[in-house]
């Protein structure tokens, strides 16, 4: 499952922006993505009554992931995002040790 984008990608400094000062209510999706080892949480911020949907990237211009869930919705508070929501592709998660 794919997240659509509607819209050129967003760095911090942007994102601090809109969320600070545009009086959207921005929210966070979180999207796992299989990687090396255990994959990685890609960050998107959405807002507009939903209709925006934008990937979040570093300032060197490379997608925004964290390894560790708790740190990503760690990072998104602290950032001031109004809700979470996760999505996963069971497809592609990894199966459980057994």
């Amino acid at each position: 499952m794919n997240i659509e984008t509607t819209s050129k990608p967003l760095d911090k400094n942007t994102l601090d922006e809109l969320i600070r000062y545009s009086g959207y209510d921005v929210h966070m999706i979180l999207q796992y993505t299989p990687g090396e080892g255990k994959g990685v949480y890609l960050i998107y911020a959405q807002y507009h009554n939903e209709q925006v949907t934008r990937q979040v990237y570093t300032q060197r211009n490379t997608p925004r992931n964290f390894k560790d869930i708790k740190r990503a919705i760690d990072w998104g508070k602290r950032i001031g995002f109004v809700t979470i929501t996760l999505t996963i592709d069971y497809a592609v998660y990894p199966d459980p040790a057994i």
